[in-house]
């Protein structure tokens, strides 16, 4: 009998070990399916775009559904603090907030998102607590990021001057692809309201899911990396050849003025047969004192274009002749700047700064190459006296007489990543910019 009662216990003592393993470290059984009630960019909660849901299993196990299935995996409760990871396709981010009263409030990317579980009574409103990602504003991309997407880095010369381009050959694209990159131009023409001349310039389409699992296009201006010309969620048609815009409140633009849904037709893109993506519309701005006509025409990155019918973005020189480099198996040599000298930070420059200095400096820069002071571009040494201290060359691979990229970071892994262009007399310029998340903050 004392065997069978020391047996008893020692069951008893593993179903209570499991127990606290299915729920964290401590608290109660949380497990259970929590529906998506509301999500914040920002500010107070507002309806979810669409359906989504979280089911916490034994074992630090779950799932994460947003348009698609996540794993969510690791998670624990330590009172009423959440932690958990989701993953998808390798890629791994954290989910971290409260349970309390059956109601979770978590931060998933740039959301604060909150779910109720099954059977409990929804909470109404309410504003998150402090520390959203976000601002809500036009600088932020559908993506929810200012400038990057959550998947991919802005390519081309917004900071890597087509060192990213690989040779794809001439062959016709014959679908949209999720994820891809495009590169080809925007043309702003038939100006109203203001006295302009006619734009045209280089420009990188983006086509990708973020970190909620939503399809996204995005449209970068060459020069411009932080701000989206155009962003919007979408799908693609069952056939491939087209972008079908997905447009919520506040959830995609142009330039400095929102979209809604009366403008999905006119903001659709078309894959033609010749392998083009191209999409025109009306751009009016938001306070409706100017406009323009918007076109837009782009090839598969790494693709050649046709150079006796296509018109050619300003650049494709410098495309075609990356094209050609990338392709022919050898690496790239660094060239020196005007002047002999390999650009104007020293050799053996780190570009190491304390994250306070950083994110001076990164003010700084935003400040002075912005609308409000007339999109400024200041020098390298103007920019390097800001942090004190020599950037870090980087992207070799890219560098040539025209073309240079640095880089200034923390020990903790924040960067500032900037790209200048050389001038004749052999000044470099600022010319682009990225830089993690941790200096939106």
């Amino acid at each position: 009998m004392k065997r069978f009662k020391t047996m008893i216990a020692l069951l008893m003592a593993v179903a209570m070990l499991l127990s606290l393993a299915a729920c964290g470290e401590k608290g109660p059984d949380v497990t259970g399916k929590y529906i998506c009630v509301g999500e914040s960019y920002g500010g107070e909660y507002v309806e979810p775009y669409a359906e989504s849901w979280i089911e916490l299993k034994k074992g630090g196990k779950g799932t994460y559904y947003s348009g698609f299935e996540f794993t969510l995996k690791k998670w624990k409760l330590d009172g009423e603090n959440f932690t958990g990871t989701v993953t998808f396709l390798g890629m791994e981010e954290a989910m971290e907030g409260t349970i309390k009263d059956g109601v979770m409030e978590v931060t998933y990317g740039d959301m604060k998102l909150r779910f109720v579980k099954e059977g409990v009574e929804a909470p109404t409103g309410g504003t998150p607590s402090a520390g959203n990602a976000g601002t809500g504003d036009n600088t932020q991309n559908a993506a929810g990021v200012t400038g990057v997407n959550d998947n991919v880095t802005v390519a081309g010369s917004l900071v890597d001057a087509f060192s990213g381009a690989v040779p794809g050959g001439s062959a016709v694209t014959a679908v949209i692809e999720n994820p891809s990159t495009w590169y080809g131009w925007l043309a702003l023409t038939d100006f109203w309201g203001i006295d302009q001349e006619e734009d045209y310039y280089d420009a990188w389409a983006y086509i990708n899911t973020d970190s909620t699992g939503k399809p996204y296009f995005e449209v970068f201006q060459d020069g411009d990396s932080e701000n989206a010309f155009l962003s919007m969620y979408m799908t693609i048609e069952e056939n491939g050849t087209c972008i079908m815009p997905d447009i919520g409140e506040k959830d995609a633009w142009t330039v400095d003025t929102y979209l809604d849904a009366a403008d999905a037709e006119e903001y659709q893109a078309f894959l033609y047969d010749d392998g083009t993506l191209a999409l025109s519309y009306d751009y009016t701005r938001y306070d409706g004192s100017y406009g323009c006509t918007v076109t837009m025409c782009f090839r598969v990155d790494g693709t050649q274009w046709d150079e006796e019918n296509d018109l050619l973005p300003p650049r494709y020189e410098e495309y075609k002749a990356a094209l050609a480099q990338n392709g022919s198996g050898n690496e790239p040599e660094p060239q020196p700047a005007a002047g002999d000298d390999y650009g104007k930070s020293n050799a053996n420059a780190d570009g190491i700064v304390d994250f306070d200095t950083l994110k001076a400096g990164f003010t700084w820069l935003t400040y002075q190459t912005s609308y409000e002071n007339g999109y400024g571009r200041p020098t390298y040494e103007e920019i390097a006296e800001q942090f004190g201290t020599d950037g870090k060359k980087t992207h070799e691979s890219s560098w040539e007489d025209d073309y240079h990229v640095y880089e200034w970071v923390t020990t903790g892994g924040d960067f500032l990543l900037l790209s200048f262009e050389v001038q004749s007399d052999g000044s470099e310029i600022w010319n682009s910019s990225s830089w993690s998340s941790s200096l939106n903050d």
